[in-house]
């Protein structure tokens, strides 16, 4: 019955693939993209983040924070910019708020790797948005570089974590903002075994070199460590 759901059907295949993959993985013999990725396709990550509840539902959140922003802003102009976009989950939730804005928008769509950017620009090339697609690893930005502004509002889902340094990371974010800028960001502050069985095949998944902020055995961060390295 459980498998009846379309999200919960979806994270059973990437974990049984991922799973008689691993040896492989371990030994060499075939990357982890090559199994998360198959021919560079999104075809077995994307279903998770779409039509998954808890998903939704964060989505619904960022886009009622985004909602209230614009109320406040009025018409003037807005730059956002969303960092490790990825498949456009965030993003979908964002653009039917951003659409019935009356002033001018800016959109960034950025990601590590080029294949999110080049599926992202065929899926959004009518959506009525300016929307540029660039690449950007927040974790070896670096300051005054002058091809970035400083926008109103950035955006980061589940991203901010896969950096080797998270008080790096937050800098970097800081001074991407403006000075009265939002960060809405999510975050998953639980160890699951789902993720790492399945996205922790990937190199990217431990990059982090600052083990006293993470969660054992894991790059995720807890609420509360989120909130001291925020106000930090």
């Amino acid at each position: 019955s459980l498998l009846k759901h379309t999200s919960s059907f979806a994270h059973g295949r990437l974990l049984d693939i991922c799973l008689n993959k691993l040896s492989t993985v371990l030994r060499g013999e075939l990357s982890a993209p090559e199994v998360l990725f198959p021919g560079g396709t999104l075809d077995l990550v994307e279903p998770i983040y779409r039509g998954n509840p808890i998903v939704d539902c964060f989505n619904t959140i960022l886009a009622d924070a985004l909602k209230a922003y614009l109320a406040e802003a009025g018409h003037r102009p807005i730059r956002i910019l969303e960092i490790g976009a990825g498949t456009g989950s965030a993003t979908d939730a964002l653009l039917p708020i951003l659409q019935t804005y009356e002033g001018e928008v800016i959109y960034d769509y950025t990601d590590v790797s080029e294949v999110f950017l080049k599926q992202a620009k065929l899926k959004y090339q009518d959506s009525g948005i300016s929307i540029n697609y660039r690449l950007l690893d927040i974790g070896a930005w670096e300051e005054n570089d002058p091809s970035w502004c400083a926008y109103d509002v950035v955006v980061a889902s589940n991203v901010l974590h896969a950096t080797g340094s998270i008080r790096g990371t937050l800098q970097a974010v800081h001074q991407l903002l403006e000075d009265e800028g939002h960060l809405l960001m999510v975050e998953i502050t639980t160890v699951m075994d789902f993720n790492t069985a399945t996205f922790g095949l990937l190199e990217g998944w431990w990059l982090f070199e600052d083990g006293d902020c993470r969660l054992p055995h894991s790059p995720l961060i807890g609420k509360v460590e989120w909130e001291r390295l925020i106000a930090e």
